[in-house]
């Protein structure tokens, strides 16, 4: 293709997905104490920030990338509580009011699939086809794996063999 064939040529917005759980959001202190168990999600609220990785998906964003959130958190626990929700708020209350209104993909209730297989079927129904994604932020060395076998550059932010 040259010049004049790309001139006019709409561009996918370019994206950047981030995990959750053990990216942006820490329920494990360094000293290996819970502050939740990994299926506590009505405790999301108490989740700590990541600081480094907050303000990287900030900087991201002020650079004009669109954040996606693809977290293995379900839409509802298996009580029903809304863990969409309850994320959302963290998001907000976390990264800024710009989170409440980012795309958020997270697996169905009941939905018991590993992490990577998850995400691999939210990627393929809501990410591949509209957005030209730069890179990825996990820890879990399987969905990194994912990441990178879809060619996609995957900086894994703690470790992940899980």
């Amino acid at each position: 293709m040259n010049a004049l064939t790309t001139i006019g040529t709409p561009r996918r917005p370019r994206a950047v997905i981030v995990d959750i759980d053990g990216t942006v959001a820490k329920h494990v202190l360094s000293d290996g104490t819970l502050l939740r168990g990994h299926r506590e999600y009505a405790l999301v609220a108490w989740d700590l920030p990541n600081p480094p990785i907050i303000e990287t998906v900030n900087a991201l964003r002020d650079a004009g990338h669109q954040i996606i959130f693809c977290s293995g958190r379900p839409e509802r626990d298996d009580q029903g509580y809304s863990v969409r929700a309850a994320t959302r708020s963290w998001l907000g209350q976390h990264l800024g009011k710009w989170a409440d209104d980012t795309l958020l993909l997270m697996r169905g209730q009941g939905d018991r699939r590993p992490d990577h297989a998850v995400k691999h079927e939210l990627f393929n129904a809501h990410i591949c086809d509209v957005y030209d994604v730069l890179l990825a932020l996990d820890d879990r060395d399987r969905v990194v794996a994912l990441w990178r076998s879809l060619g996609i550059v995957c900086l894994q932010v703690d470790e992940g063999n899980f």
